[in-house]
């Protein structure tokens, strides 16, 4: 306490960079909570995906592609 007064004493300004960081601290803790939620939303995107909802299954064209994951469909 004795520190922080005389920074008072000597000019210091305490509550600018006080302020600064927790500005600062905010904008981690909102830029965290947005990667979790987009995190959240692609875990669901990929539990969506199966062999049922691909495109090259249901074409009909007989390409490697489609046979290997044919193959796999059916086993």
């Amino acid at each position: 306490m004795a520190r922080l007064r005389t920074f008072e004493a000597n000019g210091g300004i305490v509550y600018d960079p006080l302020m600064e960081k927790k500005i600062i601290e905010q904008k981690e803790n909102r830029r965290s909570k947005i990667e979790l939620n987009i995190s959240e939303k692609r875990k669901t995107v990929r539990q969506y995906e199966t062999f049922g909802n691909l495109a090259i299954l249901n074409i009909g064209k007989n390409t490697t592609t489609a046979k290997f994951l044919r193959s796999i469909r059916t086993s």
